[in-house]
């Protein structure tokens, strides 16, 4: 048995662990945040019990069913069980410690689909932090939230999330909770933004995609969130700009954001609490131009919603 080396925070939730969690937040206390022990075990799993959903895409996520918990599965290593009331998770590996591909599954897919069980709203998008307020920034694929994001960081931003990201109702507001750590990135946007090679790590299950790790000790506060963004990259228009939103675009496209940890089951409530995110939010669309030498002005103009 190892002993615990840390407290981590990711999404609102503090996670006791007996392994080093590359990829999280390391935290001196957890004041308010659901209690989590994460227990590693080098060998074989538990078989999970009825099969509920597989995802598609490099991970080869499958969802089981274990008594009345939860059984996460990967193409790549890594298997993940837990309570239905993530009191515990049991981290199972082929290797003596975590492998960089075990780490990637559960920070990226199953923590964030985790921490909905104990009152989180996940959603995917990229978050962003600055002077005590976060952005939210949706878009399609080949939209750019991975360069904006990286590029922020460059600017002074820190990274919620630049993939799923955790939101809390609380009596004050909507507050982001920030994820894993970096920003996962294709060669050709490291080269467009001259980020220090040295700052970027090989992501598992690619051939050269790299994630973009821009802060030694990366903030772990939640932040309130200021706004909504919807991405529109354009290779058309010559400078950036922001348009307010029609209330039912927004929450019409946002809700096709939600994520799921059982995507067999009805998402009413998911819905609700979406709406009540966005109630006072200001929500935006960013048209932007094509190219590195443009995201200067974006940055500046991103900057003005907090």
């Amino acid at each position: 048995m190892h002993p615990l080396t840390g407290l981590y925070l990711f999404g609102g939730m503090a996670i006791e662990s007996e392994v080093e969690l590359v990829g999280l937040r390391k935290a001196a206390g957890a004041l308010g945040a659901h209690r989590v022990k994460l227990v590693f075990h080098h060998g074989a799993a538990p078989p999970g019990d009825q099969e509920i959903f597989t995802w598609t895409g490099r991970y080869g996520l499958k969802l089981r069913a274990l008594g009345d918990g939860w059984h996460f599965s990967s193409k790549l290593d890594g298997l993940f069980i837990a309570d239905n009331q993530v009191t515990r998770i049991d981290f199972y590996s082929r290797e003596s410690a975590p492998t960089p591909a075990a780490m990637d599954v559960l920070t990226r897919r199953v923590l964030p689909r985790l921490a909905i069980a104990t009152g989180a709203l996940t959603v995917h998008g990229a978050a962003l932090i600055r002077d005590q307020g976060a952005i939210l920034m949706f878009g399609a694929s080949g939209a750019g939230k991975s360069t904006l994001t990286a590029a922020l960081a460059q600017a002074g931003w820190h990274i919620g999330s630049d993939d799923l990201t955790m939101i809390r109702l609380t009596p004050s507001g909507a507050m982001v909770y920030p994820g894993a750590t970096g920003v996962c990135l294709w060669p050709a946007t490291r080269t467009g933004l001259a980020i220090d090679p040295a700052r970027c790590v090989q992501m598992p299950g690619y051939d050269d995609k790299l994630r973009f790790e821009p802060e030694n000790a990366p903030g772990a506060e939640a932040a309130p969130l200021r706004a909504l963004v919807f991405l529109d990259r354009n290779s058309e228009v010559a400078a950036p700009r922001l348009d307010r939103m029609p209330i039912a675009e927004a929450v019409r496209e946002a809700t096709r954001q939600l994520i799921a940890l059982d995507p067999t089951a009805p998402r009413t409530d998911a819905a609700h609490r979406l709406l009540q995110t966005m109630a006072g939010v200001p929500a935006v669309k960013l048209t932007y131009p094509s190219g590195y030498a443009r995201l200067p002005a974006v940055r500046d103009l991103l900057a003005t919603l907090l």
